[in-house]
């Protein structure tokens, strides 16, 4: 934040405004869509999954490594559009996109991805290890969330960037939920 109130500085160095009361409502609307696809998804999937016998798994340590192979696709469908944006469309050699190009969106997608899959990754284990039980069930449906959450912020990147909220939040809120859960449970043994 740059001295002037109300002022901030991009990565390019410029300032610009802060955001307006209708940016910040955009986002907002978007965490809350986030926090319902989020809620009603992961607790269909939870309860509705292992009785309709999909993604029932045997251990704690096959749901843990679905639940993983999910995050990482969502990683590796993002490396593959970014080499494909940047061999076929632009910037083959190597040099950095121009801001806002569909090659410099999937560029930050997979760095939020990383981020986000690292994150997940940790609050993944920690929850296998503390309920191995309800681990077989929830963590596969977490997986495909996050799949489904980190498409949510490419499109919504795609259309807007104050769209890539709902993906945002719909991926980062229920790992931390899950991340606070596996501390308890962990705690509590």
């Amino acid at each position: 934040m740059s001295m002037r109130t109300g002022w901030a500085s991009d990565p390019s160095g410029k300032s610009k405004a802060m955001p307006s009361r209708a940016e910040k409502l955009t986002v907002f609307k978007g965490i809350v869509l986030a926090w319902i696809l989020s809620g009603a998804f992961i607790r269909i999937g939870y309860k509705f999954f292992p009785e309709w016998e999909v993604l029932d798994f045997d251990s704690s340590t096959h749901a843990l490594g679905f639940a993983l192979a999910c995050g990482a696709l969502s990683l590796i469908l993002g490396v593959g559009w970014g080499a494909r944006s940047r061999h076929m469309i632009s910037n083959i050699d190597g040099s950095a996109p121009e801001p806002g190009s569909q090659l410099d969106i999937t560029l930050r997608y997979n760095k939020n991805t990383a981020e986000q899959l690292l994150i997940f990754a940790l609050a993944a284990f920690a929850f296998a290890s503390a309920y191995p039980e309800i681990s077989r069930a929830l963590l596969p449906v977490m997986g495909i969330w996050f799949l489904i959450a980190r498409a949510l912020f490419w499109w919504g990147y795609h259309k807007h960037p104050l769209k890539r909220a709902t993906g945002f939040a719909a991926t980062f809120h229920p790992t931390i939920i899950l991340l606070i859960a596996a501390i308890f449970g962990l705690i509590k043994g």
